[in-house]
């Protein structure tokens, strides 16, 4: 028998050359190097190569048969059909795998420890059950490894180059099926959709990630496949934290680099599991004098006094890198707290920047007014209780508005009633009326739900018919109406986007005016005269004196006596007057505010060099000297040419 080479023998850089396009010789080191030594006309020794098979020998004929248990059984010529990795081997009368016996002679280390020499190395001729042996080979460890590495083989490639290859191929679909997560991050956030349902399954993410995934096959692998790589809660929180200080990081440069100075506008607020949070905004103007407002985030506050609501603002402020001897200008509301004259949040925060102005909201502050004036006269603070509570006992309950409807309602149309919503600052004044229009019609029904139903609702229908049949109530809504009227209005231009601080503090004091002109006998007197005539047509009780009620020594240690009045008309114009007064004292004291006066100046003073008119010395005196850095001369100069760099930067945007 020739002596053929042990596996350890072989080497990947042997010898090879073409035998008749079928068969590769490999020779072993032993063989390179004596060729190399032996001389020229030496041949080397065939019976000593290893043939590796390109192509497997499948010759279709009739194969030799041999005795098995008493049976003569053959190989059958289309088992290379079905399984086309077999080789025959004339020589052996036997079928080899020739990836196996390839990879094999080529000396390929194999994970799989189970040797099957049948296929690779002595050669298979067991003709009893061939089908079943060649299957559970195929089946093999050990074939699907060789089957890998002759593939390589024959392509050239190197197993670490196919793995490089696969994991770039693998993060490509991960990136793929990444962007496809970080878009619908994205897309929720934007919209302020929740991401969760009830359950993981029943949320917004989840599902729209599912619907994205019909035309993306990456995220339908990820989706459908053993890992969920990028779903979870945490992967969520991450890729949108991400997003929000990718967010802050691009405001925070524009406000350095094309303002520089800034203005602060906080507000606090409470979310639905009852945790305090101050909301901050930055205000800042660019190149082309835009004006920008960026909310910046929530920041718990565990200390709401001012000195802790003054410490979070300042923490924010130096996390940003924004330098706090820029800040310009602050925006808060009117509670004690934030605006108190000597420890509020602006006056301790003017302690460290005496150039950060505070001014209050203009709508806010005649918001504000109203409420503190109805707040201060109980029927007004009464009336609109009753108001409030009035139209939604109507709109909560669809039986009871279509009772309300099914009333006759004369020569007033429709019956609607408009809520009274206290965040809505323009709508006391519309709420009011709509009940005064339907108040015979909110009787009616008033007096047939009581008459009919038998529960709770009943009751509260008779306690809201004694009261619509007072005649102060009537009054009151018609004092109501009539100052409402006049403070919705101004909050209605108070709210126009273009509106200048200027003409705010002129609507201020517009409404101030408007409400001292109403405070006359004679206006009261007509009003009063509207509400006795309605009273009668309404077949309502007519004025009276109320019952003298001795204040109680615990409130009123002098016991003065209690004011006489002379008829009810004087009694309900003291009330009128008491509504009117505060709530004109109201006004004036919140639009009389020390850093709208110097704002005001100062917008005078550029406005005015924008629209060419000369500006007012005394304005730019006065803004000079405040901020103590500006060279009045220099400033003077750059308002001239102020026409001309506003005319542009319009043009331009």
């Amino acid at each position: 028998m020739p002596h053929r080479p042990t596996l350890h023998q072989v080497s990947a850089n042997a010898c090879m050359s073409i035998n008749g396009g079928k068969i590769l010789s490999y020779r072993s080191n032993e063989q390179h190097a004596a060729s190399e030594e032996a001389s020229p006309s030496s041949s080397l020794d065939v019976s000593t190569e290893r043939k590796v098979i390109v192509e497997p020998n499948q010759p279709l004929k009739t194969f030799p048969a041999k005795a098995i248990s008493g049976n003569l059984r053959r190989f059958k010529a289309e088992y290379f059909k079905q399984y086309p990795w077999l080789h025959w081997d004339d020589a052996t009368e036997a079928v080899f795998c020739y990836v196996c016996t390839n990879v094999k002679i080529l000396g390929h280390r194999l994970l799989s420890g189970k040797d099957e020499a049948a296929f690779d190395t002595t050669g298979f001729c067991n003709w009893k059950q061939p089908l079943s042996d060649f299957k559970r080979h195929e089946l093999s460890t050990k074939h699907r490894e060789s089957t890998i590495k002759w593939t390589h083989h024959v392509k050239g490639q190197a197993v670490n180059t196919q793995l490089s290859e696969q994991t770039q191929s693998e993060q490509r679909r991960n990136r793929q099926a990444l962007q496809v997560v970080v878009t619908t991050v994205r897309f929720l956030g934007r919209q302020g959709l929740s991401f969760r349902g009830h359950d993981d399954a029943d949320g917004n993410f989840r599902n729209l990630v599912q619907l994205r995934s019909e035309d993306c096959s990456s995220v339908k692998a990820l989706l459908h496949g053993g890992r969920r790589c990028y779903m979870s809660h945490d992967v969520q929180n991450e890729i949108a934290q991400l997003m929000c200080h990718n967010i802050l990081r691009s405001i925070i440069s524009r406000v350095k680099l094309e303002s520089v100075y800034f203005a602060v506008i906080a507000d606090e607020t409470t979310d639905t599991s009852g945790v305090q949070q101050l909301c901050i905004t930055l205000r800042w103007v660019d190149a082309n004098l835009q004006s920008h407002e960026d909310f910046v985030g929530l920041h718990e506050v565990s200390d709401a006094s001012a000195k802790g609501t003054t410490d979070v603002i300042l923490d924010v402020l130096l996390r940003f890198g924004l330098d706090v001897r820029n800040l310009r200008g602050q925006g808060y509301d009117g509670c004690s707290v934030m605006a108190g004259r000597d420890n509020g949040v602006a006056a301790r925060i003017r302690q460290q920047e005496k150039r950060a102005v505070f001014v209050h909201c203009s709508a806010h502050s005649m918001n504000l007014a109203v409420q503190e004036a109805a707040a201060s006269t109980p029927m007004i603070r009464d009336c609109l209780s009753l108001v409030h509570d009035l139209v939604l006992f109507f709109r909560n309950s669809p039986t009871r508005t279509r009772v309300l409807q099914g009333v006759p309602s004369g020569e007033c149309g429709i019956t609607t009633l408009k809520p009274l919503c206290p965040t809505r600052w323009s709508v006391r004044a519309v709420s009011v009326s709509s009940v005064l229009r339907n108040y015979s019609v909110i009787m009616e029904a008033l007096e047939e739900i009581a008459a009919t139903k038998h529960d709770d609702s009943a009751t509260r229908a008779r306690g809201f018919l004694r009261t619509l049949e007072r005649f102060e109530t009537l009054l009151a809504l018609r004092q109501a109406q009539l100052i409402f009227g006049i403070i919705d209005d101004s909050n209605v231009a108070l709210q126009c986007p273009s509106l200048t601080l200027s003409s705010a503090k002129s609507i201020g004091d517009a409404t101030e005016k408007q409400l001292t002109g109403k405070r006359s006998d004679d206006k009261f007197h007509e009003l009063f005269s509207t509400a006795v005539t309605d009273a009668e047509r309404l077949d309502i009780g007519q004025p009276q004196l109320p019952r003298n009620r001795r204040v109680s020594s615990r409130l009123d240690e002098s016991r003065s006596a209690a004011a006489q009045f002379n008829s009810a008309e004087e009694y309900y114009r003291k009330q009128y007057y008491e509504f009117l007064d505060s709530a004109i004292s109201s006004v004036n004291r919140r639009f009389s505010q020390p850093g709208m006066d110097l704002a005001c100046k100062m917008e005078s003073v550029l406005l005015g060099a924008a629209t060419g008119k000369e500006p007012d010395v005394d304005d730019i005196t006065s803004v000079v000297d405040f901020y103590g850095d500006l060279d009045q001369e220099r400033l003077m100069r750059q308002l001239e040419i102020l026409p001309v760099s506003f005319c542009i930067n319009i043009s331009s945007t």
